[in-house]
């Protein structure tokens, strides 16, 4: 494992993980490698395992808040089934900026990169999505990431395309509530109470100046985990390579004190 690859990847996170599976019933672990070494290989390989063996993805920098069953009800007889992030389409200045640059790339076709830069199509965040086992779209969009590797997010930003590609095979859940930002995105009249997926992106749980809130949120489940020691948070948590974390290992720290869904929650 080179350096560059432990940074998505420490040498004992696959020990968590295990630590913190037998806390609860019917929880496995798969460990898989991403093979050979390329940039931004970490993308494509959650790509390709997740063709093999279908199924949901929720990125690990996620709470979620309430049941997650009606997800899978959504993603009945779709090919893929995605979520869009907050309130956010593709004709929208960040998304533009992103997805223009699929232009100069060679095998991407253009026209649905043009489509999704001149129209309001939902802008969905591939940190929750789900797909068919061996399904047939994940290979197209696995060449379009390698080719694109040099692009911000290469896998979601090509998938800003696919979607339009194949609208009849993908299914992309609007509004928020199945991909929300704990940060300034969350799209007006959808409630706290309402949001199934909280999503710390961008490092956002561990960067209070970023946002105040999601920091809250995540700090005040995390703290519980420590106090408690379950599973074993203690004992792993000081040795992620997580440049972040450190700072709020200390008992003695507190966040900003703000007001959020999970100020009175308790840890079981």
């Amino acid at each position: 494992m080179s350096p560059r690859e432990r940074r998505h990847c420490t040498i004992n996170s696959v020990d968590i993980c295990q630590e913190i599976a037998k806390a609860y019933d019917n929880v496995q672990v798969v460990v898989a490698s991403p093979g050979q070494k390329a940039r931004k290989r970490h993308l494509i390989h959650k790509i390709e395992l997740m063709q093999k063996r279908g199924g949901m993805l929720i990125d690990a920098d996620t709470l979620i808040n309430n049941p997650i069953e009606e997800f899978f009800n959504h993603a009945q007889n779709w090919e893929i089934t995605t979520t869009q992030f907050c309130d956010w389409y593709t004709n929208k200045p960040i998304m533009v900026t992103r997805i223009k640059r699929l232009l100069d790339i060679e095998g991407i076709e253009h026209e649905y990169v043009n489509q999704a830069i001149t129209n309001p199509y939902p802008s969905p965040n591939v940190g929750v999505f789900a797909c068919t086992k061996d399904s047939w779209i994940m290979e197209e969009w696995r060449d379009w990431s390698i080719k694109a590797a040099g692009v911000f997010i290469a896998d979601e930003t090509t998938f800003q395309c696919l979607q339009i590609k194949y609208a009849d095979q993908v299914n992309v859940l609007l509004g928020g509530k199945y991909n929300c930002s704990t940060m300034r995105y969350q799209p007006k009249g959808l409630e706290d109470d309402d949001v199934v997926v909280w999503h710390g992106h961008g490092a956002s749980f561990v960067r209070p100046e970023k946002a105040v809130r999601g920091h809250a949120m995540w700090f005040h489940i995390f703290k519980q985990f420590l106090e408690t020691n379950k599973c074993k948070a203690k004992e792993w948590s000081p040795l992620c390579n997580n440049h972040r974390l450190p700072p709020f290992l200390d008992p003695t720290y507190e966040p900003e004190k703000v007001d959020h869904p999970y100020k009175d929650y308790v840890v079981k």
